[in-house]
């Protein structure tokens, strides 16, 4: 029987980290069967150590923070799910390793990436691939400061310490962005440099868009529209 993966510590990254996917809907709640602890069956009991994210083939994958990118000799990606779906893993300079799955293979050279890279929040790093089943999505996995290699599935035991929670991250980042590209890039969603804090429906209206708190109208359209990413 497999150990519980419920006690795994949640990822905390910077304060405003970018939604992953380049043009992609955010959300702020997750499918159970692409969810972090999802169980699955294939012999013995496993679990989904990352978190599944809709998206199309080709799709723009983006860099959710400042950081470099993880290479081993002349190759920056890592061993993923068939022949068209391989990862990247970038270190943060907040100190949290994250995992890009699912890419198409060598799509981080079209943007220019290679050894050496170092990557800015919003970059793009890659294209979405195709897994051996046909479908497409972004998985994503976070990992402890130092993290070098990618381990997709733990069977019949816990996850070792460097395997962090993604869930809230995610949440952070679908906020930060809709707040950002509603206009208010210059306000600040978590509470202090360094740290990911889990917004809270209190803290909406008081998003700041170009500069200024959003009042009225716009804290309606906030709330409405943070109501539909929600009900998904």
């Amino acid at each position: 029987m497999a150990a519980p993966i419920d006690s795994v510590p949640m990822a905390k990254g910077a304060d405003r980290p970018l939604w992953p996917l380049k043009d992609g809907k955010t959300q702020t709640s997750f499918k159970s069967s692409a969810s972090f602890g999802a169980p699955r069956t294939s012999g013995s009991s496993r679990w989904h150590v990352g978190i599944d994210i809709p998206a199309k083939r080709g799709d723009v994958v983006v860099a959710m923070e400042d950081g470099e990118l993880v290479c081993k000799g002349n190759t920056c990606e890592q061993g993923w799910m068939g022949a068209d779906a391989k990862a990247l893993l970038v270190q943060n300079d907040s100190g949290l390793v994250v995992l890009y799955g699912a890419l198409i293979p060598g799509s981080y050279k079209e943007f220019g990436l290679g050894p050496g890279s170092r990557v800015k929040r919003g970059q793009p790093l890659g294209r979405i691939g195709t897994y051996p089943a046909g479908t497409s999505m972004l998985h994503l996995e976070t990992y402890a400061k130092g993290t070098k290699d990618n381990a997709p599935w733990y069977q019949g035991k816990p996850p070792p310490p460097e395997v962090l929670n993604p869930t809230d991250y995610l949440r952070l980042a679908a906020e930060v962005t809709e707040a950002e590209r509603a206009g208010g890039s210059s306000g600040q969603v978590g509470k202090e440099a360094g740290t990911s804090t889990t917004p809270t429906s209190s803290r909406w209206p008081e998003l700041l868009i170009g500069g200024a708190v959003v009042t009225g109208l716009g804290v309606a359209a906030v709330a409405a529209a943070r109501a539909s990413w929600e009900g998904e």
